[in-house]
């Protein structure tokens, strides 16, 4: 050891030294980077980080140093028709399939079969509008109408089979 051979009052300085070297050593081994803090000014009711900003002429911030808060927020751009879903050969033919089950009053076959497609393709509003019109026929109308909202929210194109759903069951 570094303090062999010392005794009383010299031992325990070279002990304390050796401790306070230790950690002053494994703190320089510290990992994190020390933290910096930019510091901020008030600018027009806004805390921005210091530095030059141009100034601005517009009226909307009336000569004042912009901010992110002082442009104006754009509107969304919102198609006037969203685009119909491209269907796929397999779930126009189970769409095919349910509502050839349907002809026939063969309910729980259209309602299993829709209950597929939905599997496949979760915003598909024929599946949805068979699956109305299938409870409706089963007299579930709560499950009926259930069904009739959510083809009211994913038709895009031609609604007028989900329309007479919804009049069918009295929902507006």
């Amino acid at each position: 050891m570094i303090c062999q051979g010392l005794t009383g009052l010299a031992m325990s300085n070279c002990v304390l030294c050796f401790v306070l070297v230790s950690v002053v050593l494994l703190s320089a081994c510290q990992s994190s980077a020390p933290v910096t803090q930019v510091p901020v000014e008030e600018r027009g009711g806004i805390t921005q980080p210091p530095g030059p900003y141009p100034e601005s002429s517009t009226p909307e911030t009336g000569g004042q140093y912009p901010g992110p808060y002082d442009r104006p927020v754009p509107e969304p751009v919102r198609p006037e028709e969203p685009p119909a879903p491209s269907m796929d050969p397999a779930i126009e033919a189970i769409a095919a399939d349910a509502e050839a089950y349907m002809a026939q009053q063969q309910w729980k076959k259209s309602i299993e079969t829709a209950e597929h497609g939905l599997r496949l393709d979760r915003r598909n509003a024929r599946f949805y509008q068979i699956l109305g019109e299938s409870y409706r026929q089963l007299g579930d109308i709560p499950q009926a109408q259930r069904f009739a909202r959510q083809a009211q929210r994913y038709c895009r194109t031609d609604c007028r089979g989900t329309q007479r759903l919804v009049e069918s069951l009295n929902m507006q």
